[in-house]
């Protein structure tokens, strides 16, 4: 009986790990470079709107797939957020940190006033989530949604 020559075992590749130390930055994802109004976390100059009772009770009737509830977090926060997120992160809203004579503030009141998805009936109905008075015409109803936004507080 003849043997068989033995194979010989290959040689394994070492396997290189991640160090996010070696690879530059801080080992946090980039931030995006899109316009975002406020973010999560940051504190205005007004109340937060959960603590404004009939605020708070508005947005808890609210589903959180509601398409308003979108539309207000993607004027808050620039970003549709996640469906289990919205309602937490408005009602943490608590203002906007810009003035407002910057353009921030113009490009936020422009957003308000293109016709989609700001119709008049949805501007309206933002006035009714947030319990303030709407103006006569539209660019007045901006401008009341735009002075309760950059500091929010009860009627």
């Amino acid at each position: 009986m003849a043997s068989t020559p033995k194979k010989a075992k290959r040689d394994r590749a070492q396997v290189a790990q991640f160090d996010p130390s070696a690879a530059g930055g801080d080992g946090k994802r980039a931030k995006s470079s899109h316009f975002s109004p406020a973010r999560v976390g940051e504190v205005g100059s007004g109340a937060a709107i959960g603590d404004i009772e009939v605020v708070c009770g508005h947005i808890g009737k609210l589903s959180s797939k509601h398409d308003l509830l979108t539309a207000v977090h993607m004027l808050c926060y620039g970003r549709k957020g996640k469906q289990l997120e919205r309602k937490r992160n408005l009602r943490k809203f608590s203002g906007f940190t810009f003035a407002v004579d910057s353009a921030p503030y113009r490009k936020c009141r422009a957003k308000l006033l293109s016709p989609k998805p700001w119709t008049t009936a949805c501007l309206h109905d933002l006035c009714t989530l947030f319990d303030i008075k709407r103006g006569a015409a539209k660019e007045e109803t901006v401008d009341v949604i735009m002075a309760f936004m950059m500091a929010p507080k009860a009627n």
